[in-house]
């Protein structure tokens, strides 16, 4: 259960993070041009600076591999519980599940989307 809460704490840092280096505003500076800029930092132009493609890279790695199997697993935990290949995990699992029914175990999971819904719509606004 520690891990879990470890875990669960760390996803909403990394998915900020993530999301904060991802997002991109237009910039105008003439009367048609407009360059595509990091929303963090406006002198640096969209994938175009090493260190922003670095960081990038980074974002998507980290969206890949750690905040997507992350609210897989959070969302269709109980689905696989079914797997018997799978039973090393049942203890991280059932951590997220515990709390709810069995049939009402995917709410944990429809809460993080609706937390990443929101972090979305108000970092790009």
């Amino acid at each position: 259960q520690v891990l879990a809460t470890l875990i669960h704490l760390s996803f909403s840092k990394l998915l900020i993070t993530s999301i904060d280096i991802l997002v991109y505003t237009h910039v105008k500076t003439g009367s048609e041009n407009t360059i595509t800029v990091w929303y963090g930092d406006g002198s640096v132009v969209y994938l175009q600076d090493n260190e922003h493609f670095i960081l990038f890279s980074i974002a998507i790695v980290t969206l890949v591999l750690f905040i997507l199997p992350y609210i897989i697993i959070v969302t269709f935990g109980n689905y696989f519980l079914r797997w018997k290949h799978l039973h090393h995990f049942r203890s991280f699992i059932e951590s997220f599940h515990g709390p709810y029914k069995h049939t009402l175990g995917y709410w944990f999971g429809v809460r993080i989307l609706v937390v990443v819904y929101i972090y979305i719509v108000f970092t790009v606004l």
